[in-house]
């Protein structure tokens, strides 16, 4: 705890000012006028108050020695166990540059984008909850050794030609330094890190438990050797991308995708690694045995926020829109025929089983922990750097097959309805059957398996309407019972999509008592 050297009062970090400000006789005095005095030995260490919550294990160190009345990883609403410790003394520290209130009002304008917000995301006792965190991060000092001649491949088009053109080129990148952070706490999530990202170089002090008063901080539980490569492969991809800066759009360097091929050619060497920590503005919701976090980065207010879906809010919406929609088709009903009425039905169904594929995948990669390094065991990282680092060039699969089905609606608009139903309706089952298909690979890699069904319906549902488009019977009731079929898949597909939504958005009690960089459960 630091005092005033007027009254003796406690010391916080002052935001607006940059400054040390007493807690009661409001005086203020510059950080640099608490530098320590410390002995050769302790350069490596510094002494702090360590917080471990009881229920996740989650652990906290602050220069404070006031109680803390709640868990800002799992929140629990109890006193947490404290003791005095040593934690590991960082390099660098990124001071907190937005106040708290700067950061609420960030929080309530991101809330009020999204729909369906439950409630309490806008409760101001909720808000008020948002604790100052700094995050350890591993500063990776990445160097270049050589001046490699690289081959630049540039096309582009101008009036009516095309231009192909093939460049050796020589950049100066010798002796060029880049810095690369990556988090160093299994706690806390590589993409909220990545969402919220960056920070600015300029903006590094150098360390001092100053700049801490007031606030807490995480504990770096990550090796270094954790996140080498992968800074590594940054670095080298922001080095490739100056390189291209000068041309047109869409150039490439014709260079190896493996990353060591590449140290290779450039002459990549991580230098040093040193530790800093970045300010967080941390915020849990906590709903039962469910959890989402709001996330602000302390200099640039840049937010990452888990906000789920409100189902009776949703329920109560979409109820509305039916009794409006219902009216309508019941005004309008002499102008639209059942077969128009299925055919869009069809359409509404391939969408939202798009929406439902891309909802797995992402399920998939946050079990997986496909982006988050830190939260890997040691034999699972291991595995995935046997395999090496890998750049998945994005197919064209899924914008083809909407332009398809977009190309097709335009076409068919030009046609009667019974001419359109023959033909829009097969094409859509096959554009959903092979999107069926490319859904099944995620979902056998995810928990939930009941989520087959919401994949399964909207095909079955697709089949019908093809089947029917296809005879295209005489009979009325045949065509709205594609209908009732097709937005009755849509429904349960839509609802399950809202559900998964809401897994994705939140995740599973924490658990930390094990802090050796892997918490399978964090992102469930």
């Amino acid at each position: 705890m630091f005092k005033c050297k007027s009254c003796g009062g406690d010391l916080i970090f002052n935001i607006e000012k940059q400054d040390m400000e007493c807690m009661f006789c409001n005086s203020h005095f510059a950080v640099e006028e608490y530098a320590e005095d410390r002995a050769a030995e302790e350069d490596e260490v510094y002494e702090t108050t360590v917080y471990t919550c009881t229920q996740c294990g989650a652990e906290l160190t602050s220069q404070d020695n006031s109680a803390v009345a709640f868990c800002s990883y799992c929140g629990t609403e109890a006193v947490l166990e404290s003791r005095i410790s040593q934690a590991y003394r960082p390099s660098h520290i990124v001071p907190f540059k937005k106040t708290k209130e700067e950061c609420k009002k960030i929080y309530l304008e991101k809330a009020r984008r999204e729909p369906y917000v439950p409630r309490e995301f806008k409760d101001p006792q909720f808000i008020d909850k948002f604790r100052g965190i700094y995050i350890p991060y591993w500063e990776y000092d990445v160097a270049f050794n050589n001046e490699p001649v690289l081959t630049v491949n540039e096309s582009y088009t101008s009036g009516n030609y095309r231009y192909d053109n093939v460049y050796n080129v020589k950049p100066q990148i010798k002796d060029t330094n880049i810095t690369i952070p990556c988090d160093a706490s299994a706690s806390f999530d590589d993409e909220i890190a990545n969402e919220i990202a960056p920070y600015h170089k300029e903006a590094r002090r150098d360390f001092n438990p100053a700049y801490l008063a007031g606030f807490f901080a995480d504990t770096a539980d990550v090796e270094k050797e954790v996140y080498a490569d992968e800074a590594i492969g940054r670095a080298q991809d922001h080095v490739l991308s100056n390189v291209t800066k000068d041309f047109e759009a869409g150039a490439r360097v014709d260079i190896s995708d493996n990353d060591k091929e590449r140290s290779r050619i450039l002459g990549t060497e991580c230098r040093s690694v040193k530790g800093s920590l970045y300010p967080v503005w941390f915020l849990t919701w906590r709903n039962g045995q469910r959890l989402a976090y709001g996330v602000i980065n302390g200099e640039t207010g840049k937010i990452s926020a888990e906000i789920p879906v409100d189902i009776k809010t949703f329920m109560m919406v979409s109820g509305i829109i039916a009794l409006i929609t219902f009216f309508v088709m019941t005004i309008t009903g002499a102008l639209i025929l059942p077969p128009t009425v299925l055919m869009f039905a069809d359409i509404a169904a391939f969408i939202a089983q798009y929406y439902y594929q891309k909802e797995v995948v992402a399920i998939m990669e946050k079990e997986t922990n496909r982006n988050n390094l830190g939260a890997l065991s040691a034999k699972e990282l291991e595995e995935m750097k046997k395999k090496g680092r890998r750049r998945v060039k994005k197919g064209l699969s899924a914008v083809v097959i909407f332009a398809l089905v977009g190309i097709l609606a335009f076409f068919c608009v030009m046609l009667d309805t019974y001419e359109r139903l023959p033909i829009v309706t097969p094409v859509i089952f096959i554009a959903g059957f092979i999107w069926f298909i490319r859904t099944l690979k995620p979902l056998a890699r995810i928990k939930e398996k009941r989520m087959i069904f919401g994949a399964i319906l909207p095909v079955v549902a697709e089949f019908i309407a093809a089947a029917i488009g296809i005879t295209l019977p005489a009979a009325d009731w045949i065509y709205y019972f594609g209908c009732v079929a097709v937005f009755g898949a849509l429904t349960v597909t839509s609802l399950g999509l809202i559900l998964e939504y809401n897994l994705l958005t939140t995740r599973s009690i924490p658990d930390f008592h094990d802090r050796k960089g892997g918490n399978k459960d964090a992102g469930r």
